[in-house]
């Protein structure tokens, strides 16, 4: 789906080259990369696949239509073998369940320890600009 915000003037019409006018979705024919991105709120865990294409465009995919989508446009492939395969990461194959489940439990310890240690890092940081001067 292609598209131009409210406020754009209207151009030729040729997404390329009018700089008035801007994507607003990915071209899943041309897609480059794929990502895991996994944060944690209130005790749960949020994933989200960031996909990026040809064009630069970055979209992240939560929900399960966007998911199948993605999953058949990965599995499709183009007459035109020119073009290099789309890099997806383990734990995005693995969420997309096309690897090894194991990436996927592997992916969600070290993003969970990497944010423990930056949250005990920041809080060491605080603590010690705290003591700085300090009499005592």
């Amino acid at each position: 789906m292609r598209g131009t915000p409210a406020d754009a003037p209207l151009g030729d019409g040729d997404d390329r080259t009018d700089p008035h006018r801007c994507a607003l979705s990915i071209d899943l024919n041309h897609i480059t990369s794929v990502r895991l991105r996994t944060t944690f709120f209130y005790g749960s865990a949020y994933r989200a696949l960031l996909v990026r294409d040809a064009h630069r465009v970055r979209l992240g995919i939560t929900s399960a239509a966007g998911r199948r989508a993605l999953n058949r446009a990965l599995e499709r492939r183009p007459g035109d073998q020119t073009r290099r395969r789309p890099r997806v990461s383990r734990a995005a194959r693995a969420y997309l369940g096309t690897g090894r489940p194991g990436h996927l439990v592997l992916h969600t310890g070290l993003v969970f320890l990497a944010q423990v240690g930056a949250i005990c890092a920041y809080v060491v940081a605080v603590l010690e600009v705290g003591t700085v001067g300090a009499v005592g």
